[in-house]
């Protein structure tokens, strides 16, 4: 029965079958190769993506413990300055009021003096309120990058 078919025609029959085979282990191989890549993505994406959340959750307890630390200055600014570390004591003596009934000698400012250290020591405390910020702000992302 072989003899009927010409070699020529056998040949290409069994090159076209080993060509097929050839086709079909390629394709296999790179579906299940472009599946390991899809499976390995995934975890990868996954693993990013609770890190992201990790640190999302850390973030927003810095935030937190943050905004509390500066709710607590603000409320020692409110409750007394003299609490603040920053701000020194006045270097004048005496009781700072001013009127005509003040003794020479008693250490009282008069008005002009009095409002220009009023002025300052106001500035003072504005820039100490924005640094005591700045600190608990750089605080955060120290605790944020450790």
């Amino acid at each position: 029965m072989l003899n009927l078919i010409p070699l020529p025609y056998r040949i290409g029959a069994v090159l076209l079958l080993a060509a097929a085979a050839a086709f079909y282990c390629f394709h296999a191989g790179q579906n299940s190769r472009q599946a390991d890549w899809d499976k390995a993505t995934q975890q990868q994406v996954a693993a990013q993506l609770a890190k992201n959340q990790a640190d999302n959750a850390k973030l927003k307890s810095l935030e937190e413990t943050k905004n509390a630390n500066i709710a607590q200055l603000d409320k020692l600014r409110a409750d007394n300055h003299a609490l603040w570390l920053r701000l020194p004591k006045s270097d004048c003596g005496g009781s700072g009021q001013t009127g005509t009934d003040n003794s020479p000698g008693a250490r009282e400012l008069p008005t002009a003096p009095e409002i220009a250290l009023k002025r300052f020591t106001e500035g003072l405390a504005d820039e100490a309120r924005r640094a005591d910020g700045i600190v608990e702000a750089c605080r955060v992302l120290n605790d944020y990058l450790k």
